[in-house]
């Protein structure tokens, strides 16, 4: 046997005694050592445990927010589509309150009762009156909305359809349009025909329109200016806008008026 080999035997014989001695636990700080090190170890594999948790949980919620982001962007999509299509009978313009113009009192009994192209003297003036009146801004009757529609007894409805109801509407209003574009005109400035028509809508007038401010149509109104053919469903159309409240009826001796209902 060599030097080297001598030298070689004596470390192996070394690392044999204090494998020796950490088996036997005669090595406290040894012991010691290990045990902490075992400690932290496992303390290690519950702290990876824990953050492998989180990180699921986190790709987890990563996820729900890519599908709530596709819905909104699906969402956005279509509300511009159907902001894009929608029929212009069902977009309603209601005009900011704020932006209004605004009108003293001396001149308040003067306002034009219909918005559009017709301007002038209100037909509703009443010298007699100590009360400033401010018309309504809205001469026309509103569309219904689907669930409205849905809500009038089937026994009404009949056979009518959502859109049936709404042109019946359409009808309605170009009627008061009309009658109410002529009765904005002063008239001196009126012949003929429709000077008549002139004289017949402000002898349809009462007391409580004039006071009031009440637009209203008769049924030949509807007739000759919303080219109404005043037939069953005609009526039970009119008999729908007063369920729903668009519409009320005031009588008098051979006239029946057909006020929009603010």
């Amino acid at each position: 046997m060599n030097c080297l080999d001598l030298n070689r035997f004596v470390k192996e014989v070394d690392l044999l005694k204090v494998a020796a001695e950490i088996l036997e636990g005669s090595d406290a700080n040894g012991t010691s050592l290990c045990y902490k090190a075992m400690v932290q170890v496992e303390e290690m594999k519950e702290g990876l445990q824990t953050l492998k948790i989180l990180v699921d949980e986190q790709k987890a919620q990563i996820e729900t927010c890519k599908e709530l982001l596709a819905t909104v962007h699906h969402i956005g999509k279509v509300t511009e589509h159907i902001e894009s299509n929608l029929p212009g009978r069902y977009v309603y313009s209601v005009e900011d309150a704020v932006g209004t113009e605004k009108v003293s009192e001396r001149n308040m009994e003067y306002l034009s009762p219909c918005q559009g192209p017709w301007t002038g003297m209100s037909p509703y003036y009443c010298a007699s009156s100590n009360k400033h009146t401010v018309q309504s801004p809205r001469p026309y009757i509103m569309y219904l909305k689907l669930e409205e529609f849905d809500k009038i007894p089937k026994y009404m409805k009949g056979r009518l359809t959502y859109e049936m109801v709404n042109n019946f509407i359409d009808s309605f209003n170009m009627a008061m349009e009309k009658k109410y574009q002529l009765f904005s005109c002063p008239r001196n400035t009126l012949k003929g025909k429709k000077l008549i028509e002139y004289d017949t809508f402000k002898k349809q007038e009462t007391r409580e329109t004039i006071e009031k401010g009440i637009y209203f149509c008769v049924m030949d109104d509807l007739k000759t200016l919303g080219n109404i053919k005043m037939v069953k469903a005609s009526y039970n159309l009119l008999n729908i806008l007063r369920n729903t409240r668009r519409m009320r009826e005031i009588r008098t001796p051979g006239v029946v008026r057909f006020a929009v209902s603010n």
